[in-house]
């Protein structure tokens, strides 16, 4: 090819590259690219410059840095809100994941062409893009429902994963020299072979994303237990406290009515007040009208006055509500361990949570207030922070997931140094909405 034609080439193959990269990104780790008319203007003119130093066909080991320094450098200026370090193990890895399939795709073309006597790169390559981003765009679709749990996945998996790949690579290219030479049966079967090592590469990933899916359940079915022990352990302490109480309240009714006979008017106000402090001790019971709610709530109000925060409730939820508990469990939960974790890095400013519920004949409404320090960057419903990129919000995309189930809508606001979350559920069976 002359030059135009080197530059073309590479300006589509490395276009693309991009491409799958964004898909990539998106697919295993949450993160969109920042598509301002700037990002992308800015990304159109390094490709044409790179793919113009490419269409030099100048080959030598210099070119590999080049390559490697141009999709960090696009990745860079698509998600520049990532530190460097995030960016750079996520590009290696994308690129070896990408390269791996690529690879196996390629082999399994060039020999499929290679029967047929048809030998055109353009026409191999061009096939394996589409196969590829088809693969990609199927298994993006697969996940994106079960997004929150790619995230639980372990560091160690991804690598174990790309050492699967290149076994399966290594598998196709001795099924493919073996059957070289051989008739269309076994051109036949190594099609096949190709086809189901695809399928298991992408069926490892998705198995592995459903065993998260269940560990994440059984928490929650653990958490669910836990929250009911407490709740009736705590309702059981303050029953048993009241009995005590009204047990001893004529010995303290008689001991007012001696401070009272002795004109003591001081000692009587302030043993009605140490009283009452106790009584309202006994009392400090929050209901919104639903009892599975109120066991959470008044779980995480033992848990966050212990941290010495101010937990105000109001509002009322349905007696028959239809959200499921597991739902209900999973948007509560962390809507307020957002807001502890939130208020109590805030030290040197307020420490308060304030959650608000109600309802109408269709629609059930949560929100939640807190102060919060530090600059926060929110995107796609994750909160991102310069100083810790590892905790991108992700019980928000839990909670987005379980209100997405209702038809319901989650709205993230900040302002004033407060951080709030407002949410709306339709009070229906989520299998008959």
């Amino acid at each position: 090819m002359d030059f135009l034609g080197n530059f073309l080439y590479y300006f589509i193959d490395h276009g693309l590259e991009i491409v799958q990269i964004v898909i990539v990104f998106i697919t295993f780790f949450g993160m969109r690219a920042d598509l301002t008319r700037k990002n992308l203007l800015l990304g159109f003119i390094i490709l044409v410059l790179f793919s113009f130093l490419w269409g030099l066909k100048t080959r030598n080991p210099v070119y590999l840095l080049l390559y490697f320094s141009f999709l960090m450098l696009e990745i860079r200026i698509l998600y520049n809100e990532f530190t460097y370090k995030e960016l750079l193990l996520k590009d290696i890895w994308a690129m070896i994941f990408i390269n791996i399939i690529d690879a196996m795709v390629y082999n399994a073309i060039t020999s499929v062409l290679g029967y047929f006597s048809i030998v055109n790169i353009i026409l191999v390559k061009a096939l394996t893009y589409i196969i590829v981003m088809v693969f990609l765009v199927v298994i993006s679709r697969f996940i994106q429902e079960k997004v929150q749990f790619v995230h639980k996945i372990t560091t160690a998996f991804y690598i174990i994963y790309l050492f699967v790949g290149f076994a399966d690579f290594l598998i196709l290219t001795c099924v493919f020299i073996i059957t070289e030479d051989m008739d269309k049966r076994a051109l036949v079967v190594s099609v096949i072979v190709s086809v189901s090592i695809l399928l298991q590469y992408g069926l490892i990933l998705l198995v592995t994303i459903a065993n998260e899916e269940l560990k994440f359940q059984h928490y929650l079915n653990q958490k669910y237990l836990i929250v009911q022990k407490e709740n009736y352990e705590y309702l059981e302490y303050r029953e048993e406290e009241t009995k005590k109480f009204r047990h001893d309240y004529r010995n303290h009714l008689n001991s007012l009515q001696i401070l009272c006979k002795e004109k003591r008017y001081e000692d009587v106000e302030n043993y009605l007040d140490n009283i009452y402090e106790r009584f309202n001790d006994y009392n400090k019971y929050i209901s919104v009208c639903n009892s599975f709610v109120d066991a959470i709530i008044n779980y995480y109000y033992q848990k966050i006055s212990k941290s010495g925060i101010k937990f105000n409730v109001s509002g009322k939820m349905p007696i028959v509500c239809n959200i499921v508990m597991f739902d209900l469990c999973t948007i509560i939960s962390n809507l307020l361990d957002n807001a502890l974790e939130a208020v109590e890095n805030n030290e040197d400013g307020e420490k308060w949570i304030e959650m608000t519920f109600r309802y109408d004949d269709l629609m059930i409404y949560c929100n939640v207030v807190n102060p919060y320090c530090g600059k926060l960057n929110i995107y796609n419903n994750k909160i991102m922070t310069k100083k810790n990129t590892k905790s991108h919000g992700y019980g928000l995309a839990n909670v987005k997931k379980s209100v997405e189930l209702y038809n319901g809508s989650i709205e993230i606001k900040t302002e004033n140094g407060l951080f709030m979350v407002l949410i709306a559920l339709v009070n229906k069976d989520k299998m008959n909405i």
